[in-house]
């Protein structure tokens, strides 16, 4: 009798490149949500060319992932399961353009989990492939480029400040 299927889990992966752009996912969000831009409904200059960055580190690194030449790893890809756990997740902030992007940069990861590349070893398949690249070309960068450069500052008097601010970064070597 054929064993029973199971359902993937996207907390857990086969592929290499699967986990490595799933932790930079993580990374990113926490940092968004972190940034002088999440305090307040304005857009800072140097967030918006730190968000860039992480859109297109995205991209450089799915463009190199998908360059290399296919490795014959019979012993590794049976063997190797990476735990990616759940997403991390960020509290809202008070400016709501960061929010969405926080969710844009989520959509990535959703779709890196989920894909049918995650029971390969490295590298993705081409649908994979042309999926992620068309989330960060067209719902990650021109929310940053486009949206948020054009409408913020927003004028909010009535329901600004509407959070707890965001607190400092990493603190040092002793965290509080």
């Amino acid at each position: 009798m054929a064993e029973e299927l199971k359902p993937w889990d996207p907390t857990k992966t086969k592929n290499l490149h699967v986990r490595c752009l799933d932790e930079k996912c993580n990374k990113f969000k926490v940092e968004i949500s972190l940034s002088q831009s999440a305090n307040d409904n304005d857009f800072k200059s140097f967030d918006k060319e730190r968000f860039i960055s992480y859109a297109n580190h995205l991209k450089d690194d799915l463009s190199h992932f998908q360059k290399q030449e296919d490795i014959d790893t019979p012993e590794y890809h049976g063997a190797r399961v990476y735990e990616l756990g759940e997403p991390v997740t960020v509290g809202k902030v008070e400016n709501m353009a960061i929010n969405d992007l926080v969710d844009f940069f989520g959509v990535f990861q959703t779709e890196l989990r989920n894909c049918a590349s995650s029971r390969m070893t490295m590298k993705f398949k081409e649908p994979d492939y042309n999926r992620l690249v068309a989330i960060v070309d067209k719902l990650i960068i021109p929310h940053i480029e486009d949206y948020m450069a054009k409408y913020l500052p927003l004028d909010l008097p009535e329901t600004s400040p509407g959070r707890a601010a965001v607190g400092d970064g990493a603190k040092g070597l002793e965290p509080s």
